[in-house]
């Protein structure tokens, strides 16, 4: 097999969580050399740690779920609490609903993408040239 055929296997690996030694056990049955092993595990390291910062990502757009069901029931209750009493304060109220409303839906939308749109593309470190 090519190495970028390799490269590209062990980066689907990653990303479907595969641990390092995992990935590391798999590659050393089909790479020719331990030069094109050593290659192959510099990038599945780099896309490990791709897989882990987009994880996190996910992980937060779940917290912001949970916040925007708080934030809806607990507008929502309020609401139904203040129709009892026949208060007129249901005006900010319905803007927490509606806050949490948001909150459910933009990251339920954000939740169902694929893991590589959470991983962030390749940037060039700017560095200061000296004078």
């Amino acid at each position: 097999m090519s190495l970028d055929s390799l490269i590209e296997e062990s980066r689907i690996m990653a990303y479907s969580g595969k641990d390092y030694m995992v990935i590391k056990k798999h590659m050393s049955l089909k790479a020719g050399s331990s030069e094109y092993l050593n290659l192959i595990m510099l990038k599945a390291d780099e896309f490990i740690v791709e897989y882990q910062l987009a994880q996190q990502e996910r992980d937060k757009s779940v917290n912001f779920i949970l916040l925007g069901v708080f934030l809806f029931i607990f507008g929502l209750s309020l609401n139904i609490f203040k129709m009892i009493d026949n208060d007129n304060a249901s005006v900010y109220l319905n803007g927490t609903i509606l806050i949490g409303a948001y909150l459910i839906v933009k990251n339920v939308i954000t939740l169902r993408k694929p893991i590589e749109d959470f991983i962030p593309n390749q940037q060039k470190i700017k560095t200061r040239k000296e004078l």
